[in-house]
């Protein structure tokens, strides 16, 4: 059901939800620093695709790249980390891994199959230790409108 909706941003840290009697539609906090123009209707629509799906977007918009980031791992080591963050698979990101302060998206990916599809350098990115802790925006959106494979290199310049 949340197959493609799952694999919000670029890197993720998914915390697992509690079970109780009553169960509630799946919330996810997403922190991203998407919030020009173009790019605020981009994290819209992968709002509106989750909260289609049945969940609930609660959207932590911060301005600029690194302000995200550095508020993004505050919040993982003050014990109260989002649901996903957008980020760039920099040392940042290798640190949070080798540090265990992301869990992995090994279900997600096995799933729906990401070794079948994603280039080799994208997979080197987000696979460490035999683990995807990342999802690749890009290609989850393009797959999402059935685009099965990245067309060909222009040979004009």
């Amino acid at each position: 059901m949340f197959g493609k909706t799952k694999c919000i941003l670029l890197a993720t840290c998914m915390l697992a939800f509690g079970c109780t009697k009553h169960i509630s539609p799946p919330e996810a906090e997403v922190i991203h620093w998407w919030t020009a123009g173009g790019e605020s209707d981009a994290v819209r629509a992968l709002s509106d695709a989750y909260k289609a799906a049945g969940g609930i977007w609660v959207d932590t918009a911060v301005s600029i790249g690194e302000q995200s980031r550095s508020v993004t791992i505050n919040r993982i080591v003050g014990g109260n980390p989002p649901a996903a963050a957008q980020f760039n698979t920099s040392r940042q990101f290798i640190d949070l891994v080798e540090q265990n302060m992301l869990n992995n998206v090994d279900e997600v990916a096995i799933k729906d199959k990401w070794d079948q599809f994603l280039p080799e350098t994208v997979l080197n990115a987000i696979k460490i230790n035999g683990h995807y802790y990342a999802a690749p925006l890009i290609f989850t959106c393009l797959l999402g409108f059935g685009i099965q494979k990245p067309p060909s290199k222009s040979r004009h310049h």
